[in-house]
C-alpha cells in the first residue's frame, strides 16, 4: 500500500497493541484511531475507527483535561 518503502503499522493486522499509562484512572474510554492517506492529488483520504475500552487499574491520576467532544473534534475549516 502506498509508495514503495512505506508501511502502515496496521496493514494486514487484526489488532494493535498500545500502552496505557499507569496513572490513567479506571473507567470507560473511547480510543480514536485514524489514518490519513495523502497519496491522491484529488485530496486526502480519511480512515477512522473507534474502540470502547475499559481500564481497570489502581491509577490515581486526575481526570484528563485534554479531551474533546466527538462532534466538536473536527471542523471543516481546519481539515486540509
Amino acid at each position: 500500500m502506498g509508495q514503495s518503502g512505506e508501511n502502515w503499522l496496521s496493514f494486514n493486522k487484526n489488532r494493535i497493541d498500545f500502552a496505557i499509562p499507569n496513572e490513567v484512572p479506571s473507567g470507560q474510554y473511547l480510543v480514536h484511531i485514524e489514518h490519513l492517506a495523502l497519496r491522491r492529488p484529488s485530496g486526502t483520504e480519511f480512515y477512522f475507527s473507534c474502540a470502547h475500552v475499559e481500564v481497570q487499574n489502581s491509577g490515581k491520576g486526575q481526570e484528563a483535561t485534554d479531551v474533546v467532544k466527538i462532534p466538536d473534534m473536527y471542523d471543516s475549516k481546519t481539515i486540509a
